[in-house]
């Protein structure tokens, strides 16, 4: 489970840099925290963010049901251990390793388009997007509230997989088994379709005669 504990923590700080960026720079640009340059005037950086958030958010579904599928005996006892790893008590023990983990993403992220869009380093606080504290501070609720929404959206996600991994395993067991019973109906009738022949021979016959 840890593998699946570091995936969310990478999905949500990924996920959280690339949704709370956008909205400090909107707020800086229109001047909320008064005069003074605190964004590269530009968001290139945010879908391809995003797109990665989405890419990690999607392996940890994929893992969840590979995980159902090779334990199709006892789904619910592994869904259990599993849902442990991503509920509500499972992500306040990671928020601060995910907070610190989405500012680095979030410097990484704006160092990246500052190079590729102006050609240099536009400032050593740029890549917050707005005034330090107030900036830390945005980032810090963002980060609470995505990875529980995240959380949330995991563990209902891994619910509907497992439902729908049920249903279909319900399925293909009933079916087996109604093909198991028409196969043992067609021996007994194969069966007593071999004896009637000798049946028809015994009619009127009288019973035999011990020998003395």
């Amino acid at each position: 489970m840890l593998a699946s504990r570091g995936l969310f923590a990478v999905a949500a700080a990924v996920m959280g840099a690339a949704s709370i960026d956008p909205l400090v720079e909107a707020l800086s640009n229109h001047h909320f925290f008064g005069p003074g340059i605190f964004t590269d005037q530009s968001n290139a950086d945010v879908v391809p963010a995003l797109s990665v958030a989405l890419a990690f958010s999607a392996l940890l579904i994929v893992l969840a049901v590979q995980r159902i599928l090779r334990h199709e005996i006892g789904v619910t006892r592994w869904l259990r251990p599993y849902a442990t790893h991503v509920d509500g008590s499972s992500v306040r023990s990671l928020l601060p390793a995910i907070f610190l983990l989405q500012l680095a993403v979030l410097y990484v992220m704006e160092t990246t388009e500052q190079l590729v869009v102006v050609g240099h380093l536009m400032g050593p606080a740029i890549w917050l997007g707005g005034p330090v504290l107030i900036s830390l501070a945005l980032h810090g609720l963002g980060c609470v509230a995505i990875t529980f929404a995240l959380s949330w959206l995991v563990r209902a996600l891994t619910g509907r997989i497992v439902d729908a991994v049920r249903f279909v395993l319900r399925f293909v067991i009933v079916r087996r088994n109604l093909g198991r019973e028409r196969h043992v109906e067609i021996e007994l009738i194969s069966v007593s379709e071999r004896r009637e022949p000798f049946i028809e021979r015994l009619k009127g016959r009288a019973p035999p005669q011990p020998a003395v």
